[in-house]
């Protein structure tokens, strides 16, 4: 086969193979024509780093295709090969891991591309039938490149409008802020008026004072949330991504409620469980093609390109295309269609939020307001800027201007989340309201930052309950959260003791 052709034709089926093993990963994903156009281009992309190695090896004794599919498969089976060795060793060795990968995978290349050699030679000979066999193979690629159905999704309910519940089967929203430490917000002691749409619904809600995350980490966090268990017993952790509890969303589910969930981070991914129960997981936060395994041998060699030449580093994130997370508008926009053309049905939703998350970076508007004149190092990037001076330890000021960058993240959030809440009706008594973060920040508190530790800034968030009807009385939240995070009473007056004799104080 022609050098052209072999590798064109390897190209289309890697693609396709890619794309049907990526949908089958991600099978809660509707199906569309992005994800295998994507792929063809990353996949044609290699295709062309490797035509010279391809030729070289294949054309000039007609194992072009062959050729072409050990070069290109091989280096997708080394990367996946090294990649598993380093989830579960942790480091990698070159003499214990990376050589005998190697070597092992070489020799197997070898054969197989001897015995795949010698049958496209004899295909490809003026008696056989390569060019029909060649036609074949390429319409079946893109045969699999072609979008087949999509996932599937529960039959709704009667037609009906959002908030069709009632005050016994109420809607459930569980709004989680990420990365929203409690001490930044006015209603749990801040003197900046940062969140005037979270004050106000503060207002209609029980106020925890004190709450502390199960976890610093945000899918763990999150899994607590939805199961009740503390990471020691769900086992969900930093390298334990698998969701294996059953969480609240299949209990919903089978009690008559739609399920959705609508999250602002690749952390919170469907795979591993987290999408199980759910009719609706909306976890594109990037482009589809970042969730190929093209895309994790393309993505491990931009951050190992970055470590060796610091002009790639970008501010700490080396990645092309992919930031693993996407605005809070896009998040609350898909979450109200969701809501709005549903069924009858009460509906519970998790709206995940990661706007506040690092990097600092307000809007134009947010920064005039919050951020004072500062003219040192110190940027949205924090530590991770390029252009941090090496060895500097972060002086006051600096702390002070990461904190201002912060407080403008957490302002334009709660503007776009204040848009959202003013569509619930939460007036209207059928939707209850749970706001809460996974976990704090730290912004310089013992020259510790981002949320590593479980120290208090890392670990106190906001918690507040609107039940339904709460709205619609306006009235202030009594009893209220204790500083122990316990229910603070109206007691009866106390009796004393004066002089012998007793009276109420």
């Amino acid at each position: 086969m022609r050098p052209l052709a072999g590798l064109a034709l390897a190209v289309l089926l890697c693609a396709a193979l890619d794309t049907n093993l990526t949908r089958a990963a991600h099978a809660w994903r509707p199906h569309d024509w992005l994800l295998p156009g994507q792929a063809l281009l990353l996949w044609a992309a290699l295709g062309l780093l490797l035509a010279l190695p391809v030729r070289w090896t294949g054309g000039r004794r007609g194992a072009a295709f062959t050729s072409a599919l050990a070069w290109l498969g091989g280096a997708v089976l080394l990367h996946g090969l090294l990649a598993a060795r380093r989830s579960s060793a942790g480091t990698l060795s070159v003499v214990r891991d990376l050589l005998p990968m190697t070597a092992g995978l070489v020799v197997a290349l070898v054969v197989l591309g001897w015995l795949g050699a010698r049958a496209e030679r004899r295909l490809t000979s003026p008696r056989g039938h390569g060019r029909w066999i060649g036609l074949a193979l390429a319409g079946l690629a893109l045969a699999g490149l072609v979008p087949r159905g999509g996932p599937p999704v529960r039959e709704p309910g009667p037609p009906g409008r959002a908030g069709d519940a009632t005050p016994a089967r109420p809607n459930l929203l569980l709004l989680v802020w990420d990365t929203t430490r409690a001490d930044h917000l006015p209603d749990w002691g801040y003197e900046r008026e940062l969140t005037p749409s979270l004050r106000r619904l503060a207002r209609q809600s029980l106020t925890f004072e004190t709450c502390w995350s199960a976890s610093v980490f945000t899918r763990s966090s999150h899994v607590s949330m939805l199961t009740g268990l503390p990471p020691a017993l769900h086992g969900t952790t930093l390298r334990q991504q698998r969701v294996s509890a059953e969480t609240v969303a299949p209990l919903l589910a089978a009690a008559g409620y739609r399920t959705g969930a609508f999250v602002g981070t690749g952390v919170l991914s469907g795979a591993g469980g987290l999408q199980a129960g759910f009719d609706v997981y909306d976890d594109r936060v990037d482009p589809p093609v970042c969730d190929t395994l093209l895309w994790a041998l393309v993505n491990d060699a931009q951050v190992l390109a970055a470590k060796l030449f610091p002009a790639l580093r970008n501010d700490g994130q080396p990645h092309w295309w992919q930031d693993f997370q996407r605005p809070a508008g896009e998040v609350l926009a898909a979450a109200s269609e969701w809501i709005e053309h549903g069924g009858g049905e009460p509906w519970f939703a998790l709206v995940n939020l990661f706007d506040a998350h690092w990097p600092y970076e307000p809007s134009a508007e947010s920064a005039a307001r919050w951020v004072r004149p500062y003219s040192g190092p110190m940027t949205g990037h924090v530590f991770r800027a390029d252009d941090w001076p090496p060895r500097r330890a972060a002086d006051r000021s600096d702390k002070v201007h990461a904190r201002d960058l912060y407080d403008g993240e957490l302002w334009d959030l709660d503007r776009v989340v204040g848009d959202f809440l003013s569509r619930l009706d939460l007036e209207g008594g059928t939707t209850a309201v749970l706001l809460t973060a996974d976990h704090g920040e730290a912004l310089g508190e013992r020259d510790e930052w981002s949320h590593e530790h479980p120290r208090v800034p890392q670990a106190r968030v906001p918690l507040l309950v609107c039940a339904p009807g709460r709205a619609a009385a306006g009235e202030p939240p009594e009893p209220r959260a204790g500083p122990r995070g316990g229910w603070r009473r109206r007691s009866p007056p106390r009796r004393r003791r004066t002089r012998g004799r007793t009276r109420r104080g």
